[in-house]
């Protein structure tokens, strides 16, 4: 039993890892062993449910250790051994043990805490739970960080509290009692001294309580109330249960039930059952579309486990050279974008080609693609089982393979399985392409509830369109009328402007006649 978790932990690390860790580690310089450990330290604690496991068992063995050295400094006592404990002529040194013995039962009693807290964790196995829990989950962070200023505030007033009614009141004698204090008024509340109201007192400090009252109960709590119901608002509620999906709790007791008493729950699609060529299928006898997305999977693996896992080789970039590739390959529509990317490519030797959606390398064409890694691709895409016309990959291998294929009878031309599949995807595609008459679509209500929904926003659209259309032509001619009321105002003032001018014309022609008149008279 002891080798069972010590099993479990070097198969978690193989699994995490993806090979032997020992075998991992040889590799590994000194500098890459160390950050193997940190890195693979600060992936277990990303878990939050992970550290609680780690303080849960430091606690245990906090207490183990506290509870032996009890039992060590109990037996090393004479006076304390079972046949002369009791004894009325006889010291008993209880202090000696009761500080560990107190210590671990308080170490005792916040271990059973937290291991009820660990309830929620498998509370989320039931979809009752699942969304309380979460909310639970996402308000401690934010509850953390809020109890900060939480313990700040308080602090600050139980300074207060202890510089001014320390000499007064008994409660806040001491800092550390002031500060406790100051939480239990929380709960049980404080009857207020009538002495501070007495004439010649200084109000000052019952200034200060009643704004530690107003601060507290009025604010800091109100902001606690709020951030949960924030993260309840913000929660998504809208995603329903898959009513078929069986709790995975169940299954497991139900599947370990069986194996105990000796029945096997797996299928006869385990390979097992299989014969060894069903199980693999060499690449190059798959599609070139299956090949293509084989290819891109690996490449993706292997940039994550450079990423995350140094070291880690998924997929042999040597043979494919797609490292090289990337500095030398183009698509169709790509443009330069600066005018430097422009003489570089002129002035470069390297010639850059677009990129082949086919191009696989001829060494990988040899590698064998399991059933299970064939069955794990046509499951994360949901095109392949459409264009393969199979859900299992085992068929696709046996038809690939061509080992279901029937006998070749003479005088029929033979038909390669890509060719064929090829022919039933076009074949597909144009019954899917043919016009069918109005009869023969079904129904769908949703379809059916959105076309009318749509249909109607139209509609609604277009008539605030013409309301809105006709406002506009409506101030238009009101301001074509304005406009006709301003030409002709001009016209009228264009033509007083004019009268006004030929009077002081004639006036003006008027006096230089009499002027010139009385000019002639005197001489």
């Amino acid at each position: 039993l002891h080798g069972v978790p010590c099993w479990l932990m070097v198969k978690t690390c193989k699994n995490f890892v993806g090979e032997k860790p020992l075998k991992f580690l040889k590799r590994q310089s000194i500098g890459g062993k160390i950050a193997f450990f940190f890195k693979t330290g600060y992936h277990y604690l990303r878990y939050a449910w992970n550290l609680v496991d780690l303080i849960m068992i430091t606690l245990f063995y906090c207490h183990v250790i506290l509870r032996v050295n009890t039992y060590i400094a109990t037996s090393s006592e004479p006076n304390m051994v079972a046949s002369v404990i009791g004894h009325p002529e006889k010291f008993m040194p209880f202090s000696r043990v009761m500080f560990t013995l107190v210590y671990s039962n308080n170490i005792l009693s916040l271990l059973a805490m937290i291991m009820w807290v660990k309830l929620f964790k498998y509370l989320c196995m039931s979809s009752y739970f699942r969304l309380l829990v979460r909310i639970l989950e996402k308000c401690i962070k934010k509850l953390a960080i809020f109890s900060l200023l939480l313990v700040c505030v308080f602090y600050g007033f139980s300074v207060a509290f202890f510089v001014g009614m320390g000499g007064e009141e008994e409660n806040y004698a001491g800092l550390s009692g002031s500060f406790l204090v100051g939480f239990f008024l929380l709960i049980d509340g404080y009857e207020v001294n009538y002495s501070w109201f007495e004439p010649g007192k200084d109000a000052i400090m019952p200034i200060v309580f009643f704004i530690y009252i107003a601060l507290i109960y009025f604010v800091l709590m109100s902001v606690a109330v709020a951030i949960v119901l924030d993260v309840y608002a913000t929660s998504d509620r809208s995603a329903k249960e898959d009513p078929n999906r069986e709790n995975p709790m169940l299954v497991f007791l139900w599947t370990y039930y069986k194996m105990m008493l000796g029945i096997s729950l797996v299928t006869d699609n385990a390979e097992e059952h299989m014969s060894s060529e069903d199980l693999s299928i060499p690449l190059e006898l798959l599609p070139g579309i299956v090949r293509r997305k084989w290819i891109e999977k690996k490449r993706k693996m292997q940039r994550i486990a450079n990423e995350t896992f140094a070291g880690m080789e998924l997929y042999p970039v040597d043979l494919d050279g797609s490292t090289e590739k990337q500095d030398c390959t183009t698509t169709d529509w790509m443009l330069p974008s600066t005018r430097s990317d422009v003489f570089d490519n002129m002035n470069s030797a390297i010639v850059r080609r677009p990129l082949s959606l086919y191009d696989i390398p001829e060494a990988l064409l040899k590698s064998n693609v399991s059933r299970l890694q064939l069955q794990r691709l046509m499951d994360e895409d949901e095109t392949l089982p459409i264009l393969l016309q199979e859900a299992r990959a085992e068929k696709v291998i046996r038809r690939f393979k061509q080992l279901d294929a029937p006998e070749q009878v003479e005088g029929e031309e033979y038909v390669a399985p890509v060719k064929k599949l090829q022919g039933q995807v076009f074949g597909q595609v144009d019954a899917l392409e043919k016009v069918k008459l109005d009869d023969d679509i079904p129904e769908v209500p949703e379809i059916s509830e959105l076309t009318e929904s749509m249909s109607g926003a139209i509609t609604s659209v277009r008539n605030k369109f013409r309301i809105e259309l006709t406002n506009i032509i409506e101030a238009t001619a009101v301001l074509f009328e304005h406009l006709v009321d301003l030409t002709q105002g001009i016209d009228a003032m264009r033509q007083n402007h004019d009268l006004v001018l030929e009077q002081v014309r004639e006036q003006t022609e008027k006096e230089l006649l009499r002027g010139l008149g009385r000019n002639f008279m005197k001489r």
